[in-house]
């Protein structure tokens, strides 16, 4: 009881900060009942074992990561592990790889095989992998980024704030972010984490893409656009660039 309380405190204090800079929540109180941070740690527990396409990312195998505060899913980390060893790629998340080997390898994982093993990783094409994961992240039951905090998220690139401006938009991101579910707060640090780094290492290798380039990529995987956001945005054109600022922006606190 005493771990509710100071979590519904937490979630109270959130949202009166984001209220202090102009940024309201919709339906804030759900957070109350454990839809933020607080997720059920016996729903982890009795996760399924083998990976599968379409599933909460909680109900996945997970991998204990120290410096992400948790797990992550395991499928995220072998994928984006493997990528790592090939990020001299050209096209890596911009070019899709080929749909017939897309969908073996989106077979054998459903199957429990171990593709990402170094045996068989020899076998993988970066190109397959990197489609895979934009696959992966489309599928999930509930969007990455909560869909009643894409508005706030948005809203929070727009602040204009005299002092501090830069420093003060990372923290009111960040605040909302805290808002996130656990699991899903995870798994878009590490996600953020990785993308920088090929940002960084296609910049080096090839100059082809740039860490812009990858937050417009990914905006619209990880926001999921919903008809609320064209209420919102005035058009199609500022909508893509403020959400491409807000990955931007989650990007950068990868490093």
């Amino acid at each position: 009881m005493a771990g509710l309380t100071e979590e519904r405190l937490r979630v109270v204090a959130i949202i009166h900060a984001l209220k202090a800079v102009g940024i309201r929540v919709k339906n804030w109180k759900n957070f109350l009942n454990g839809d933020s941070n607080g997720e059920q740690t016996f729903i982890q527990e009795g996760a399924s074992q083998r990976f599968a396409f379409g599933r909460e990312l909680r109900l996945l195998p997970q991998q204990e990561l120290s410096d992400m505060g948790g797990t992550v899913p395991q499928f995220l980390v072998e994928a984006c592990g493997y990528l790592s060893q090939h990020l001299d790629t050209e096209g890596l998340f911009r070019k899709t790889g080929s749909l017939s080997r897309i969908r073996g390898l989106r077979a054998d994982l459903e199957q429990g095989k171990p593709v990402f093993l170094p045996s068989h990783a020899s076998l993988l094409q970066p190109s397959d992998v990197a489609s895979l994961i934009k696959q992966f992240l489309r599928e999930l039951p509930s969007p990455l980024i909560p869909t009643n905090l894409q508005i706030p998220l948005i809203q929070a690139q727009g602040l204009e704030m005299t002092h501090d401006q830069e420093g003060a938009r990372n923290r009111t991101t960040l605040l909302i972010t805290a808002l996130f579910p656990s699991s899903h707060a995870r798994a878009l640090r590490y996600l953020c984490t990785f993308l920088h780094q090929v940002a960084e290492s296609l910049l080096y290798y090839l100059d082809l893409c740039t860490l812009k380039e990858y937050s417009v990529i990914f905006s619209v995987i990880f926001m999921l656009y919903s008809n609320v956001l064209f209420l919102v945005i005035e058009s199609i054109q500022q909508m893509l660039y403020i959400d491409m600022q807000t990955m931007h922006k989650l990007i950068l606190g990868g490093q």
